[in-house]
């Protein structure tokens, strides 16, 4: 009877083709579990563009219900001035890249009334802000 060895060693490349082709498929296929999502802890920088003044910037945000997460922002501002402050974002993510788009409005202590806007994909967080006198951005990535 002869060995199935060479068949067997013959077809090992195209048996693992068939095996792992399905996987790396389905791994680069969009998914739920790889599409962007706001949730989660962001840390980086924020520039304001009216004076030139900078700072760090983290978020922890959770998801309110389908459109809405709050956010809690906290860091420093002029290298002196420590700052918390929590926002309702707007949300909703476009179909065709993954990405989620977000908004909001706010009054804010000393600052007036905020408006942010901007975009999440699976790694990065960037935004605009503007108040009543300051414009600025700030850009974040996923701890």
């Amino acid at each position: 009877m002869p060995s199935l060895a060479p068949l067997l060693a013959s077809q090992l490349p195209h048996r693992w083709t068939a095996l792992l082709l399905p996987v790396l498929v389905f791994s680069l296929t969009p998914s739920a579990a790889q599409a962007a999502s706001l949730e989660g802890t962001w840390k980086g920088h924020w520039v304001g563009c009216t004076d030139g003044f900078k700072g760090t910037v983290h978020a922890r945000i959770t998801r309110c219900d389908a459109t809405h997460y709050k956010a809690v922002f906290t860091g420093w501002a002029f290298k002196i001035m420590p700052y918390r402050y929590t926002s309702i974002l707007i949300a909703h993510k476009d179909p065709a890249t993954g990405h989620v788009h977000f908004r909001c409005t706010q009054k804010l202590p000393i600052w007036g009334c905020y408006w942010m806007k901007g975009t999440a994909t699976r790694c990065t967080f960037s935004a605009r802000y503007h108040t009543d006198d300051h414009v600025g951005y700030f850009k974040m990535v996923r701890q």
